[in-house]
Protein backbone atom coordinates (compact mmCIF):
# COMPACT_ATOMS: atom_id res chain seq x y z
CA UNK A 1 0.00 0.00 0.00
CA UNK A 2 1.20 3.53 -0.50
CA UNK A 3 -0.60 6.99 -0.07
CA UNK A 4 -0.91 10.28 -2.25
CA UNK A 5 -2.17 13.15 0.14
CA UNK A 6 -5.57 12.65 -1.00
CA UNK A 7 -5.29 8.90 -0.10
CA UNK A 8 -4.38 9.89 2.87
CA UNK A 9 -6.14 12.35 4.06
CA UNK A 10 -9.33 10.14 3.13
CA UNK A 11 -8.13 7.57 5.06
CA UNK A 12 -7.58 9.30 8.27
CA UNK A 13 -10.88 10.69 7.76
CA UNK A 14 -12.41 7.12 7.51
CA UNK A 15 -10.16 6.07 10.94
CA UNK A 16 -10.81 9.25 12.97
CA UNK A 17 -14.52 9.45 12.00
CA UNK A 18 -14.40 13.24 11.45
CA UNK A 19 -15.28 15.10 8.66
CA UNK A 20 -12.82 16.29 6.13
CA UNK A 21 -14.41 19.55 6.00
CA UNK A 22 -14.25 19.75 9.88
CA UNK A 23 -11.96 23.22 10.32
CA UNK A 24 -10.32 22.08 13.78
CA UNK A 25 -9.19 18.56 11.73
CA UNK A 26 -8.31 20.81 8.98
CA UNK A 27 -6.31 23.16 10.83
CA UNK A 28 -4.65 20.39 12.67
CA UNK A 29 -3.71 17.94 9.96
CA UNK A 30 -0.45 19.82 8.98
CA UNK A 31 0.81 19.65 12.49
CA UNK A 32 -0.38 15.78 12.55
CA UNK A 33 1.62 15.11 9.23
CA UNK A 34 4.37 16.85 10.31
CA UNK A 35 4.93 15.37 14.09
CA UNK A 36 4.00 11.99 12.19
CA UNK A 37 7.65 12.16 9.60
CA UNK A 38 9.04 13.83 12.58
CA UNK A 39 8.98 10.95 14.57
CA UNK A 40 9.87 8.97 11.39
CA UNK A 41 12.90 10.27 10.30
CA UNK A 42 14.37 10.83 13.59
CA UNK A 43 14.31 7.47 14.48
CA UNK A 44 17.78 6.27 15.65
CA UNK A 45 17.43 2.65 13.70
CA UNK A 46 15.91 4.74 10.54
CA UNK A 47 18.42 5.57 8.44
CA UNK A 48 17.42 6.53 4.62
CA UNK A 49 18.75 6.42 1.96
CA UNK A 50 16.25 8.71 0.51
CA UNK A 51 17.30 11.44 2.86
CA UNK A 52 20.98 11.23 1.53
CA UNK A 53 21.88 14.15 -0.75
CA UNK A 54 24.66 16.81 -1.89
CA UNK A 55 25.21 20.30 -2.53
CA UNK A 56 28.30 21.57 -4.45
CA UNK A 57 26.91 25.17 -5.42
CA UNK A 58 28.33 26.70 -2.91
CA UNK A 59 32.19 28.58 -2.68
CA UNK A 60 34.19 30.05 0.05
CA UNK A 61 35.17 33.74 0.63
CA UNK A 62 38.59 34.64 -0.01
CA UNK A 63 40.38 34.97 3.47
CA UNK A 64 37.39 34.05 5.83
CA UNK A 65 37.64 31.13 7.42
CA UNK A 66 33.50 30.77 7.47
CA UNK A 67 32.04 29.04 4.71
CA UNK A 68 28.05 29.41 4.47
CA UNK A 69 26.37 26.00 3.22
CA UNK A 70 24.31 26.41 0.23
CA UNK A 71 21.64 24.56 1.91
CA UNK A 72 20.15 23.32 5.97
CA UNK A 73 21.20 19.93 5.92
CA UNK A 74 19.61 17.81 8.98
CA UNK A 75 23.20 16.13 9.69
CA UNK A 76 26.24 17.07 7.37
CA UNK A 77 28.41 14.17 7.16
CA UNK A 78 31.17 15.19 4.69
CA UNK A 79 32.52 18.38 2.98
CA UNK A 80 35.04 18.43 -0.07
CA UNK A 81 36.88 20.59 -1.94
CA UNK A 82 36.11 20.33 -5.93
CA UNK A 83 39.20 21.07 -7.90
CA UNK A 84 38.72 19.87 -11.77
CA UNK A 85 37.05 16.42 -11.94
CA UNK A 86 38.56 15.68 -8.64
CA UNK A 87 36.16 16.23 -5.24
CA UNK A 88 39.15 15.87 -2.17
CA UNK A 89 37.87 15.45 1.25
CA UNK A 90 38.48 17.33 4.04
CA UNK A 91 39.20 16.62 7.30
CA UNK A 92 36.79 17.01 9.83
CA UNK A 93 37.60 18.28 13.54
CA UNK A 94 36.86 20.70 16.25
CA UNK A 95 36.72 24.58 15.83
CA UNK A 96 38.30 24.61 19.04
CA UNK A 97 41.59 22.87 17.49
CA UNK A 98 41.14 24.42 14.11
CA UNK A 99 41.07 28.20 16.67
CA UNK A 100 44.05 26.81 17.87
CA UNK A 101 46.21 25.48 15.18
CA UNK A 102 45.21 27.94 12.31
CA UNK A 103 45.68 31.36 13.81
CA UNK A 104 46.50 33.06 10.42
CA UNK A 105 43.40 34.85 9.00
CA UNK A 106 44.84 36.41 6.24
CA UNK A 107 46.00 33.92 3.56
CA UNK A 108 49.79 33.44 2.78
CA UNK A 109 49.02 33.23 -1.54
CA UNK A 110 45.67 33.13 -3.40
CA UNK A 111 45.58 29.26 -3.99
CA UNK A 112 45.84 28.22 -0.41
CA UNK A 113 43.02 25.63 0.06
CA UNK A 114 41.17 24.43 3.36
CA UNK A 115 41.88 20.81 4.41
CA UNK A 116 40.05 20.93 7.37
CA UNK A 117 36.64 21.77 8.53
CA UNK A 118 34.57 21.62 11.56
CA UNK A 119 30.66 22.44 12.34
CA UNK A 120 30.37 26.07 13.51
CA UNK A 121 26.84 26.55 13.94
CA UNK A 122 23.74 25.71 11.65
CA UNK A 123 24.15 27.37 8.53
CA UNK A 124 27.86 27.59 8.19
CA UNK A 125 31.01 25.54 8.87
CA UNK A 126 34.70 26.78 9.64
CA UNK A 127 37.60 26.01 7.27
CA UNK A 128 41.15 25.95 7.46
CA UNK A 129 43.80 27.17 6.53
CA UNK A 130 41.98 29.87 4.87
CA UNK A 131 41.28 29.63 1.75
CA UNK A 132 42.87 32.34 -0.51
CA UNK A 133 40.60 32.49 -3.52
CA UNK A 134 37.43 31.22 -4.49
CA UNK A 135 36.97 27.48 -4.61
CA UNK A 136 33.92 25.36 -5.18
CA UNK A 137 32.81 22.82 -2.38
CA UNK A 138 30.86 20.01 -2.15
CA UNK A 139 28.42 19.44 0.85
CA UNK A 140 27.10 15.68 1.40
CA UNK A 141 24.94 15.15 4.38
CA UNK A 142 21.45 14.22 5.23
CA UNK A 143 18.08 16.41 4.99
CA UNK A 144 14.75 16.43 5.66
CA UNK A 145 12.08 16.06 2.84
CA UNK A 146 9.35 18.20 2.45
CA UNK A 147 6.54 16.50 4.55
CA UNK A 148 3.43 15.61 2.09
CA UNK A 149 1.09 18.17 1.07
CA UNK A 150 -1.66 19.28 -1.31
CA UNK A 151 1.52 20.75 -3.93
CA UNK A 152 3.60 17.49 -2.61
CA UNK A 153 1.24 14.91 -2.78
CA UNK A 154 3.72 11.80 -3.63
CA UNK A 155 6.40 11.41 -1.49
CA UNK A 156 8.95 8.73 -0.56
CA UNK A 157 8.05 8.15 2.55
CA UNK A 158 4.54 7.65 2.03
CA UNK A 159 5.12 5.51 -1.31
CA UNK A 160 7.33 2.83 0.73
CA UNK A 161 6.39 3.20 4.21
CA UNK A 162 3.19 3.75 4.14
CA UNK A 163 1.54 1.51 7.17
CA UNK A 164 4.47 3.15 9.49
CA UNK A 165 3.17 6.32 8.46
CA UNK A 166 -0.03 5.96 9.33
CA UNK A 167 0.54 4.48 12.46
CA UNK A 168 2.68 7.55 13.44
CA UNK A 169 0.32 9.90 11.90
CA UNK A 170 -2.84 7.82 13.87
CA UNK A 171 -0.79 8.53 17.45
CA UNK A 172 -0.47 12.30 17.30
CA UNK A 173 -4.61 12.31 15.74
CA UNK A 174 -5.61 10.23 18.35
CA UNK A 175 -3.97 12.95 20.60
CA UNK A 176 -6.23 15.70 19.24
CA UNK A 177 -9.42 13.35 19.22
CA UNK A 178 -9.26 12.79 23.12
CA UNK A 179 -10.39 16.65 22.94
CA UNK A 180 -13.01 15.88 19.92
CA UNK A 181 -16.73 14.23 21.02
CA UNK A 182 -17.31 10.91 22.12
CA UNK A 183 -13.60 9.82 21.19
CA UNK A 184 -12.63 11.56 24.33
CA UNK A 185 -13.44 8.65 26.29
CA UNK A 186 -11.17 6.54 24.20
CA UNK A 187 -7.65 7.32 26.48
CA UNK A 188 -5.96 4.34 24.82
CA UNK A 189 -6.63 5.04 21.62
CA UNK A 190 -2.99 6.47 21.02
CA UNK A 191 -1.21 4.20 23.03
CA UNK A 192 -2.70 1.32 20.83
CA UNK A 193 -1.38 2.84 17.76
CA UNK A 194 2.17 3.68 18.90
CA UNK A 195 2.01 0.09 20.04
CA UNK A 196 1.30 -0.55 16.27
CA UNK A 197 4.18 1.54 15.23
CA UNK A 198 6.46 0.07 17.49
CA UNK A 199 5.57 -3.48 15.66
CA UNK A 200 6.38 -1.57 12.42
CA UNK A 201 9.01 -0.28 13.27
CA UNK A 202 11.74 -3.22 13.14
CA UNK A 203 10.60 -4.90 9.64
CA UNK A 204 10.93 -0.94 8.77
CA UNK A 205 14.60 -0.55 9.58
CA UNK A 206 15.47 -4.31 8.70
CA UNK A 207 13.95 -3.15 5.22
CA UNK A 208 16.04 -0.25 5.19
CA UNK A 209 19.49 -1.79 6.15
CA UNK A 210 19.24 -4.04 3.33
CA UNK A 211 18.87 -0.92 1.02
CA UNK A 212 21.81 0.59 2.09
CA UNK A 213 23.77 -2.77 1.81
CA UNK A 214 22.20 -3.33 -1.80
CA UNK A 215 23.31 0.34 -2.52
CA UNK A 216 26.56 0.22 -1.29
CA UNK A 217 27.40 -3.39 -3.03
Amino acid sequence: MSYTYTTLVAALVAETNIESTNAGFVAILPTIIDQAEGLIYREPSLYFLSTEGNDDTGFTTPNSQLFTLPRRFSVLEDVLLVQGNDRIPLRKTSREFLQAAFTRRIALEMTDTPTWWAPYDEARVMLAQTPGGTFQIDCVGTTRPANISAINPTTWLWTNLADLGFAAAMVFASGYMRNFGSQADDKAMAVSWKGIYDALLPGASTEEMRRRHEAGA
